[in-house]
């Protein structure tokens, strides 16, 4: 009985080391005062000069998709909060970007940016885990604003 009761509390302390990510709130959508096109190009405009590689590009659909992106442990912080396991340590975060764009009107047209986020850690004796992360809104609150303020 005094075994199970000093494992139990030495689970609790060890579960006490691992955190969860916290979640936000955030509008991931803005309807845009300018054409389709305009938009479009803004939306390309923002990935090309932010050096983000683009895996699907469909004018047609509205579709753009930024897979894979790696950044380290201490730039994922600016955009997402992640979970931590005990004993592991973070090595790279991967962001995976999707925007749609579609025209309401001639002269309006909504944007949406969904985004997800992982972090790969690694342990003692090779272990490693994957986790999932949650925005926190700062990636896709910076895109909306510069292609509204671009795209006008």
């Amino acid at each position: 009985m005094k075994t199970a009761l000093m494992l139990a509390a030495a689970a609790l302390v060890v579960a006490g080391c691992a955190t969860t990510p916290q979640t936000y709130n955030f509008d991931n959508s803005r309807s845009v005062d300018a054409t389709f096109d305009r938009t479009w190009e803004s939306v390309i405009s923002y990935f090309a000069e932010n050096n983000i590689p683009i895996a699907t590009l469909e004018k047609d659909s509205g579709i753009i998709v930024a897979k894979n992106e790696r950044y380290t442990p201490g730039a994922m912080k600016t955009f997402a909060d992640c979970a931590s396991a005990f004993m592991m340590t973070n090595d790279v975060g991967q962001i995976d970007v999707n925007v749609f764009v579609r025209p309401v009107d001639d002269n309006t047209t909504s944007v949406q940016v969904n985004t997800s986020y992982s972090m790969r850690q690694s342990g003692a004796y090779g272990s490693s885990a994957v986790e999932t992360c949650n925005s926190n809104g700062t990636l896709e609150e910076a895109l909306l604003d510069r292609i509204e303020r671009d795209a006008v």
